[in-house]
């Protein structure tokens, strides 16, 4: 028997059911949004330009903060990619190697699970494309978002970079010796961030993905993409922590000035 009470409850109930529903139906571009996944940092982008590549995090604390990423690793050698709780090395070579809980990282960013709107990317379309399809449905420009492409591409254009050695030199000098890979009809994951303008000198703003395939055995940083069937999965974080290196140089470095055009042009 359902007393006057029970009864005007159940209908709050289902009136903010409805409401949620309805709030979720209209958020976005249709689907679900979801806002809070954690974004977790290591370093920043300015100290990263000013030669600090010595790794301050682990590999297996990286993955305790985060199930996908990117980022690079110790002594700035290559590129990073965090994926499905695994991490891999993307060297000068192009290849993808696994990174043993021990490795280390100067730079790298991570996020909780973050599938929330999908986007079906169209067959022929660019990276510059996709980022204009991403820009008009996700909206939203002052919340990191995390970006996922999984699919085929009959074209990604990537790039790497050698270790270094001390004294290292500033990334804009590392960038001009950088090799670079052109893959075909391959399957793959794009996998990164599109950093608010506001992060200038944390990290950088806009679009910053890397790419490895399915079978993890190349990839690398990405210049450029033509997706043959993918599709996007993408995620705000609006929980953000940085860890900063606890070294000399950190707390000396004048990081303070204004490196925009470096690091345009090392993130090319």
């Amino acid at each position: 028997m359902v007393t006057g009470f029970s009864a005007l409850l159940l209908k709050r109930v289902f009136v903010l059911f409805i409401l949620c529903v309805g709030l979720t139906m209209f958020s976005g571009c249709g689907q679900q949004q979801k806002y809070g996944d954690n974004l977790y940092q290591v370093s920043t982008l300015q100290a990263l330009m000013d030669g600090m590549y010595d790794g301050q995090v682990s590999i297996g604390e990286l993955k305790r903060q985060g199930c996908e990423g990117i980022g690079t690793v110790d002594a700035l050698d290559g590129e990073l990619v965090v994926l499905d709780g695994g991490a891999w090395h993307i060297r000068a070579d192009g290849k993808a190697y696994p990174l043993k809980n021990s490795d280390t990282t100067p730079f790298a960013d991570v996020c909780s699970a973050h599938s929330v709107t999908s986007l079906n990317i169209p067959s022929g379309w660019s990276y510059e494309k996709f980022r204009e399809l991403l820009d008009s449905k996700a909206g939203n420009m002052n919340f990191p978002l995390a970006v996922r492409v999984d699919g085929t591409f009959s074209y990604v254009k990537t790039r790497s970079v050698p270790a270094q050695k001390k004294p290292y030199p500033p990334l804009t000098e590392v960038v001009k010796h950088q090799p670079v890979f052109e893959l075909h009809n391959v399957r793959g994951t794009l996998v990164g961030f599109r950093m608010p303008e506001y992060f200038k000198g944390v990290n950088m703003p806009g679009y910053h993905l890397h790419f490895i395939t399915a079978d993890r055995s190349e990839g690398g940083h990405v210049l450029d993409f033509t997706a043959s069937s993918a599709a996007a999965q993408v995620g705000y974080c609006t929980n953000v922590r940085i860890t900063l290196p606890a070294t000399e140089d950190f707390a000396k470095a004048d990081l303070g000035r204004d490196m925009s055009a470096e690091i345009h042009k090392a993130e090319k």
